[in-house]
């Protein structure tokens, strides 16, 4: 968990609060234009592991099976 973290923009867990705001903006008005998207809320993880900022050892990936 700690890689991840470290490696994404945000170094952070996400929170409820993160999410919502998320929420509200697409109910509300000024997202009338968006359509047929994936809208990634994640801190950065993704992109980090695509740019390969994040890479795994075998140690992390029994931490995440542990959880």
């Amino acid at each position: 968990m700690r890689t991840m973290l470290d490696g994404s923009s945000l170094q952070r867990l996400g929170i409820p609060g993160d999410i919502a705001a998320v929420t509200a903006f697409l109910f509300g008005p000024d997202s009338a234009f968006i359509t047929g998207t994936d809208l990634l809320v994640d801190g950065g993880c993704i992109a980090a592991l695509r740019a390969g900022a994040i890479t795994f050892t075998e140690a992390d990936a029994a931490s995440l099976s542990d959880a």
